[in-house]
């Protein structure tokens, strides 16, 4: 999961959009999140699918509004990894330039021989059979620094329609052929890049939902692999906490080579949830990678 700057300060969620609303917090946009972020200090609490985050956050305003200097420090433990960052994000009118500095320990990390099947089979057998390297809260075959650059593009139409974009280009020290679970691939320790955006229609009534579109690649052996990824994404603000909350939920589709890109439906994606009751092997033609989270926002 390592999210777009831009959506990642949203998180994921929409299972909890049909629980009821408290009347204490009716009068909460439920779009307040799409707008630049409020000058000050923030403690964000992120119940991500599957696992916890705990982050700070301060923004100071440069040259009135328009303009933001945002950093942030976080932490992040699911049941695959633990990830720790720091991050700073300068916001220029509609531009923001970001940069992260992180650490991450795999507890559960599959790697590939060369030759070896590194499709979602080949993950799902080492997931569920156990042959996994590393032991759980321990330093296991993978742990490493990474480094992150971003440029974001924020352009809203009028008050109801919103284009974002966020392209980031990742390097991180991993090991060969292994899979990188945030983005759902098995790939080698170089250069990846993510570009994705989407189109926001948005109310404080309801929050926004809108189409996504993502432009992954990264390099595997001696080629590199460009794909297309297209989907949804919603967010929106529940009310439950006092100070601000918000949920999100993205979830993104693969095709194949049929609306561009590259064909890479056997190893892309969330391989367990494909898992059938008995075999390894049970696939769907059409693969997904998913983002579920809750946000509790204290503001400091």
């Amino acid at each position: 999961m390592t999210m777009p700057k831009k959506t990642f300060p949203l998180l994921v969620l929409l299972s909890l959009c049909a629980m009821p609303l408290s009347d204490a917090y009716a009068e909460q946009p439920r779009d307040w999140m799409i707008g630049a972020a409020t000058e000050g200090g923030k403690l964000n609490v992120d119940m991500v699918f599957p696992g916890l985050q705990v982050g700070y956050e301060h923004t100071i305003p440069i040259y009135g509004g328009a303009n933001s200097l945002t950093l942030r420090g976080s932490a992040l433990m699911t049941s695959a990894f633990s990830d720790v960052r720091t991050d700073a994000d300068l916001r220029i009118v509609v531009v923001t330039l970001g940069a992260s500095v992180g650490y991450r320990d795999n507890w559960r990390s599959c790697t590939f021989l060369t030759g070896q099947p590194h499709d979602r089979a080949a993950m799902r057998t080492c997931d569920n059979t156990g042959t996994f390297h590393g032991d759980p809260f321990d330093h296991g075959k993978e742990d490493y620094g990474y480094v992150e650059g971003r440029v974001g593009l924020a352009l809203p139409f009028n008050d109801y329609l919103v284009y974002s974009s966020t392209t980031t280009a990742l390097f991180d020290d991993r090991e060969p052929r292994s899979v990188d679970r945030r983005n759902a691939v098995v790939r080698d320790a170089d250069m990846l890049f993510r570009s994705d955006h989407f189109l926001l229609a948005h109310h404080p009534s309801f929050g926004g939902f809108g189409p996504l579109f993502q432009v992954l690649n990264y390099e595997l052996g001696p080629a590199r692999t460009t794909q297309l990824n297209y989907g949804f994404m919603f967010v929106g603000s529940p009310g439950f906490a006092r100070d601000s909350d918000l949920i999100l939920l993205q979830m993104l589709f693969h095709f194949g080579d049929d609306l561009g890109g590259d064909d890479n439906r056997d190893n892309w994606g969330l391989p367990n949830i494909y898992s059938g009751n008995s075999t390894l092997t049970t696939d769907t033609k059409v693969p997904l990678a998913f983002l579920l989270a809750y946000r509790m926002v204290f503001n400091l």
